[in-house]
Formats: structure tokens, C-alpha cells, sequence
């Protein structure tokens, strides 16, 4: 008899190896030449691969199916984990008979214009938005709202090219720099949209508000919510940059998860998706909630570690267990355990001497300490770079809920991270 697997498209070599070590034998991984080889060499052996050019469906398609002909497999689902490969893990999930959200569903949905506008005519709040076509326009839209806006690439997630304009200037000096980094934008985009806009970015209004991340799950108009947290940003440094994540959480004032199960539900009937496993990032207004994006995966970063502490849910099996048909259920939010993950940035440039969190290893509330940094690799800041001045993430549980951003400045000063510039100076973090 046949093995059942599921194809998990396109993703990295850090969510290859987790999958692989705790699923043995569940997934067929589709990755890139360049991807495979970052794949550990412990694990390599143990993981079941199809490689192949991501870019090319043809090749792809072909590769898989022979694999799985060879290998008596058939395919149980398909899931992706990174934005960037959505849609050609779409067009895959066509060509084998798969259920997955479509292609056209999926540029919708992540087309921050296109979906606010969808979802503004079902009756959703979402931030007034436009396409940045030119420097008058974006003024003019400026002029229009009488109030900040805030300046993004129109796809992907993250605060990565994220600007905000209090002034007339500020959209000019914001506009002649996303200029500068068009090419770069479009060509990153490119794999997640068909026809990207020579200046890839659109401008929507700032809304101020507490903001939260939450993964969902809906299945024909059903939405069930899986996680559910809430932002703390930095005060500083790049606009809407998440310094640390907090879960369980509880909407403000009248609002009920019910009713949010009911937005999500419009949401995604907007955009002509009735089956997914999706992650929105939403701002909470005088009680009424402001869709800022929604995306057809589940949340990654350091959220999945913060789940697995708080009610020991792996949202890995969450996603392969959806894909497999599965229906997926999580405990009430009241039995999960209050958790925060600390996100360290550095302030300064220059290269990595040393790292010391000696500090901390010994504190019972810590759970893990992931480094995203070795001695040696060099810091970039944003805008220039957005990949290198992450250092390290914390997840710990809080002493006090009410003195979570005490604590994480507490646990911030006890990690050290010495970045050496021209004038050798040790960094601080935020």
C-alpha cells in the first residue's frame, strides 16, 4: 500500500529540520538547491526531499510526481510556511488536485490595496489605503487624510521599507528613498505576484491602537482561532517592529472572540477563500478591530515556540494536520499559560566580538534562547538591511503580566552583545 505524505512546499532549512525530527516519515519537502544545502548534515539523511527550481512548475510538477511514483507515495496535503512561495505552492496544489487556497485567492488576499478595499465593501474596518503612483499623488492622499499615513511594500508581512509621515516632508524625503529601493522590492515581490507595480508600495492611513497577531483556521465560512497575541512595539527604531510578543491575550473592552471569528469569516469570503490556515495582524481602535493584513499560513518568527510553551500545541502539527484533512482544535485560551517572547535587536553597526547571556541561562522562567547571530557575522541596520540586526529572541514566562515590558528591560540588560565599530563600542539592545 501506498504512504500518505504531506508536501510541505518551499520552505527553510530551520522548519525543514523541526519537521523532520519530530514527524519522522510525514512530509516530502520541496526546496530549492540552495535551501537543501543548509539542511543540516545530521539530519540530511532522515529528510525526504524533492529539489528542484521553485521557479519552474513544469520541473517541479514532473519531480514530484516522479518521486512519488518511485517511492510509492501519494499526497496527503499540501502546506507553505513562507509567504514568498505561496502561490507557486498554489499552482503546485492545482496541478496534483490539492486543496489549497487558489493562486488568484492568494494574490488577493496579500495585495494590501486589494484586500482592504475587499473587505471595506463587506462592512470591515480596515485602514484607508492607495497606491503609491507618484510623489503628487502620494501628497495629495496625504493632504486628503489630514493625518499620518504610513508608507509599506504592497506585499509581505513584517515592518521591513515600513515609513511613517506626519509632514508633507516626510512623504517627499519617503518617497525619494522607496524609489531607491524599488528594484530591490520588486524583484523580492516578484515570486508573490504576477504583475508587480513599478513602485512596489502603497500608502494607508495610520491608525493608532493596540495591535495583535492571531492564526486562525476557517473551513467553509467556520472560523476556529488558534493563537492569539499581542504586540508590544519598540518605542523606537523601525516603524511597527515588534519588540515582543505576549499570548495568551484578551481583546480590550467589549469585544469578544466571537466576534472576531465573525470578521475573519467576511474576511476571507472577501477574497474567495473558504478553506485555509492563516495568520492577521489587526489594530484594536475605540472596540472596533482594523484588518492591517492577512496572509494563508500560519504565524512563524518566534510565535510557534511561544504556543508550544504556553499550551504545548506544536503549531507545526497544526499546519501538517490541517493539510491532512484533519480537523484541528486547540485548549480555551483560560488554560494556556502566560508566556512572552523577547525579541533582541542591536543598536549599533559593525561586527559581532562577543556574546554573553550567562545571565540568564540559570533563570527558571526562562524557556529558550534562540540565537539568531554568531561571533563574527556582521550587523546592518535597517533600512539598509533588515536581515542582520535581530540578534537573538527570548522566550520566558512573566513573574507579573502587569510588569511584562519591566521584565523584558531586565532581561535586555543581562544580554550582551558587543558589536565593534570605529569606536569599539559595546551595543545596547532594545
Amino acid at each position: 500500500m501506498a504512504s500518505q505524505r504531506v508536501i510541505v512546499y518551499g520552505t527553510t532549512a530551520d522548519y525543514i529540520e523541526l519537521i523532520a525530527r519530530r514527524y519522522p516519515g510525514r512530509a516530502l519537502f520541496i526546496v530549492s538547491p540552495a535551501e537543501k544545502k543548509k539542511i543540516k548534515a545530521s539530519v540530511v539523511a532522515d529528510v525526504d526531499t524533492v529539489v528542484c527550481d521553485l521557479a519552474d512548475l513544469n520541473e517541479t510538477t514532473d519531480k514530484v510526481r516522479s518521486h512519488m511514483a518511485a517511492s510509492e507515495m501519494t499526497p496527503s496535503g499540501l502546506v507553505g510556511f513562507d509567504c514568498e512561495t505561496l502561490q507557486a505552492a498554489s499552482r503546485l496544489a492545482l496541478r496534483l488536485g490539492l486543496p489549497f487556497p487558489s493562486p488568484e485567492s492568494i494574490e488577493a488576499v496579500q495585495d494590501k490595496h486589494r484586500s482592504k478595499i475587499l473587505w471595506t465593501k463587506n462592512g470591515l474596518y480596515a485602514p484607508k489605503s492607495m497606491r503609491v503612483l507618484s510623489l503628487n499623488h502620494l501628497v495629495s492622499f496625504f493632504n486628503q487624510l489630514s493625518r499620518p499615513l504610513v508608507v509599506k511594500p504592497i506585499l509581505g508581512t513584517g515592518s521591513n521599507y515600513q515609513f511613517i509621515c506626519s509632514t508633507k516632508y516626510d512623504c517627499i524625503r519617503t518617497f525619494h528613498y522607496i524609489t531607491t529601493v524599488a528594484g530591490k522590492v520588486k524583484e523580492d515581490l516578484a515570486p508573490s505576484m504576477e504583475h508587480v507595480p513599478d513602485i512596489p508600495f502603497i500608502a494607508e492611513e495610520f491608525v493608532r491602537g493596540r495591535e495583535y497577531s492571531c492564526d486562525f483556521v476557517i473551513e467553509n465560512g467556520d472560523v476556529r482561532i488558534t493563537r492569539l497575541a499581542k504586540k508590544i512595539l519598540m518605542n523606537d527604531g523601525p516603524l511597527g517592529t515588534t519588540r515582543a510578543y505576549t499570548i495568551p491575550a484578551d481583546l480590550p473592552g467589549k469585544l469578544t472572540l466571537d466576534e472576531l471569528r465573525e470578521i475573519l469569516a467576511k474576511a476571507m469570503i472577501s477574497v474567495r477563500i473558504d478553506r485555509a490556515f492563516a495568520m492577521v495582524d489587526f489594530i484594536i481602535n475605540n472596540d472596533r478591530i482594523y484588518l492591517l493584513e492577512i496572509t494563508p499560513r500560519p504565524g512563524g518568527d518566534c510565535l510557534p515556540d511561544l504556543v508550544r510553551a504556553s499550551c504545548d500545541i506544536d503549531t507545526l502539527d497544526l499546519a501538517l494536520s490541517f493539510a491532512e484533512g484533519k480537523r484541528i482544535e486547540t485548549p480555551p485560551f483560560s488554560q494556556w499559560r502566560p508566556v512572552v517572547g523577547l525579541r533582541l535587536f542591536a543598536q549599533n553597526e559593525g561586527v559581532i566580538t562577543k556574546i554573553d547571556c550567562s545571565d540568564i541561562t540559570d533563570i527558571p522562567k526562562i524557556v529558550k534562547i534562540k540565537m539568531n547571530c554568531l561571533v563574527g557575522d556582521e550587523v546592518t541596520l535597517p533600512p539598509q538591511d533588515y536581515t542582520t540586526w535581530l540578534l537573538a529572541t527570548v522566550v520566558f514566562y512573566p513573574d507579573n503580566v502587569e510588569r511584562i515590558s519591566q521584565e523584558c528591560d531586565e532581561i535586555g540588560r543581562q544580554c550582551h552583545f558587543t558589536i565593534e565599530e570605529p569606536t569599539c563600542k559595546t551595543a545596547a539592545i532594545s
